[in-house]
Order: structure tokens, then C-alpha cells, then sequence
């Protein structure tokens, strides 16, 4: 599956963009709501985040990484490609 991620900083270019990906509108999760994504994360899913300004903080932002790599799943920093 293909998951979005965004916070309040995001606004209707994000949409636009998560849109072009196919990705479903129950398929972004917003900053708040990162537990419920990591809870549906699994193997070969796709997780797309404009920048790791997206996340509270830099343990999170490593913390996500960390478990994304661990469970097999993309994570495309949008801005942000070389990460």
C-alpha cells in the first residue's frame, strides 16, 4: 500500500501531489496520528512525507526511519530525496 504523511505545514500542493501517487484519502495520516500508521505499516508499503520538518523532532524522525527499515517499508522524503 501507499500511505501519506503530513502535518499542519501541509496544504493543498500536498493533496495535489499524494493525489498524483494514487495515494487514497484514508491512506494519509497526519502528524498526530503516526501511531495509527505505524500500526498499519507491513512489508513493501510506500510511505511519501514532504520533509522531516514534518515530524516533532529529529529522534522522531530517526525513530520512524529506524522502524520503516526494520519492517521493509519506502519512505520517500518528497524535499528531501538524498535521505
Amino acid at each position: 500500500m501507499i500511505y501519506g504523511f503530513v502535518s499542519s505545514m501541509d496544504g493543498e500542493t500536498t493533496r495535489v501531489l499524494f493525489r498524483s501517487k494514487k495515494i487514497p484519502m484514508q491512506n494519509i495520516f497526519h502528524s498526530g496520528g503516526l501511531g495509527k500508521l505505524v500500526e498499519v505499516l507491513k512489508d513493501g508499503d510506500v510511505v511519501y512525507v514532504i520533509s522531516c520538518t514534518r515530524f516533532s523532532s529529529v529522534n522522531q524522525v530517526y525513530g520512524f526511519a529506524k522502524f520503516c527499515h526494520e519492517r521493509g517499508v519506502t519512505v520517500h522524503f518528497v524535499a528531501e530525496p538524498y535521505l
